[in-house]
């Protein structure tokens, strides 16, 4: 939960009697009239008045306290027009929100409302939440602020050991099966660029796999290295992009939560349904910004409807391997279920 405008107030304050810099003379001039515009035509301080920065601080408290989303909206456009169009207005823009708390404040506000649209995207939000091509400079600023926090609080971008991995219906999951006999998970071995996985069995069978499609591939040569390996036989590759780790059949299926590659090895760990009649190997993939997004879409698609503008958005072709065909395949089982649920209920 964000702090209020009133527990910032003393931050305010202090950073007020901060001295704003910038390289290019012309820049921080262009910079100076606007901010100094501002502060005339928003807050009533002249350019010249005695502590303006202190002043400034305390009357954006008061003057954005009881703005709406709206009233924001409008008055972030109309700064946007009075920076003239060049190289520089989303520098300045950006400058502005990091150094003028009025501006700060009303770009708060839309980029909390941009974030529910990141938050609650569905199959037929998902091309529009990140197309910015109807948007001014102000409002780009403010989308891509919110994107980089939407991101950011996923952890998808983090360590790999620490990306969150599971839910049954995860797409980045998947079980590979093709060994016969139990699987040393020590045997596991990702080519340093990470695109093949290697394993070996208990009869010295060896199969190699294609990371990015999720299926066996055709690479005879033997790994030797390329690798972190984790204290359970799981592995990372150097890249940071993919995880492997053996499942056998004496080990059980996790409950539906999410962990970490350090835990998901570990018996009762495993967040992903598979064949435990049969050796296999559970691999995960990084996500991608947008097959994050295309999941998080899925889980707020509830109607058929939005299920197949999910299925049929461009979107979804911009996810790459097997993560979008797990995806186009959770959509259609779940389409399934709810035309048999609306037949029953006839």
């Amino acid at each position: 939960m964000r702090m209020s405008r009133q527990l910032l107030f003393f931050g305010l304050v202090f950073n007020a009697l901060c001295v704003f810099c910038m390289e290019d003379p012309s820049v921080a001039d262009l910079y100076a009239n606007v901010h100094s515009h501002i502060d005339e035509t928003y807050l009533g301080i002249d350019k010249n008045s005695a502590f303006k920065g202190i002043r400034g601080a305390i009357l954006s408290v008061y003057c954005s306290l009881h703005l709406t989303y709206q009233q924001a909206l409008n008055t972030m456009n109309e700064i946007d027009s009075y920076i003239p169009a060049s190289s520089h207005k989303e520098h300045i823009l950006k400058e502005l929100y990091l150094n003028h708390w009025y501006v700060h404040f009303l770009m708060q506000d839309l980029i909390d409302e941009r974030l529910k649209h990141f938050e609650q995207v569905k199959g037929s939000t998902i091309d529009s939440v990140l197309d910015k091509s109807n948007l001014n400079t102000a409002q780009k600023v403010v989308h891509d602020i919110a994107r980089k926090e939407f991101f950011d609080r996923s952890r998808i971008h983090r360590s790999l050991a620490h990306v969150p991995m599971g839910w049954f219906s995860d797409i980045h999951l998947t079980a590979l099966y093709g060994h016969k006999h139990y699987v040393d998970p020590f045997s596991l071995k990702i080519s340093s660029d990470g695109k093949y996985l290697q394993s070996t069995d208990i009869k010295n069978d060896r199969i190699t796999w294609d990371t990015e499609k999720g299926c066996v591939a055709d690479h005879p040569e033997e790994i030797t290295s390329g690798c972190v390996r984790l204290p359970d036989g799981g592995v990372i590759d150097f890249c940071d992009t993919c995880y492997a780790v053996s499942s056998n059949s004496g080990v059980g299926i996790g409950p539906n939560y999410m962990v970490n590659a350090g835990d998901i090895g570990k018996p009762g760990n495993i967040p992903i349904r598979i064949d435990k009649s049969k050796s296999s190997i559970i691999l995960f993939k990084r996500p991608q910004e947008i097959s994050y997004l295309c999941q998080q879409a899925f889980y707020n698609s509830k109607t058929i409807a939005e299920l197949i503008a999910l299925q049929s958005s461009n979107s979804i072709n911009e996810i790459e391997g097997y993560p979008r065909d797990r995806l186009i395949e959770r959509i259609k089982r779940r389409i399934n279920e709810l035309n048999d649920a609306a037949s029953a209920a006839q």
